[in-house]
């Protein structure tokens, strides 16, 4: 089993922060891009899980990776 914080840890500076600027998108619209980065992390996760994640808890998965390198924690 892998866990999204896996899957994010993985990710680079770029893609993370491409992701951050979804989350934004999708705050504003409402709206989640199909070719996101967060959708590919959930597909990957549901894929090596067996699951059917809803994409709806990514925010904090996302949002807690950052924190982590910017801050440290």
């Amino acid at each position: 089993m892998i866990l999204f914080e896996q899957l994010t840890e993985r990710l680079t500076p770029e893609e993370l922060e491409s992701a951050y600027r979804d989350l934004i998108e999708w705050n504003n619209t409402g709206v989640l891009k199909l070719d996101s980065i967060i959708r590919k992390i959930r597909e990957q996760y549901n894929k090596e899980n067996g699951v059917d994640y809803l994409v709806h808890g990514m925010p904090n998965v996302i949002l807690n990776e950052i924190a982590k390198r910017h801050y440290g924690f």
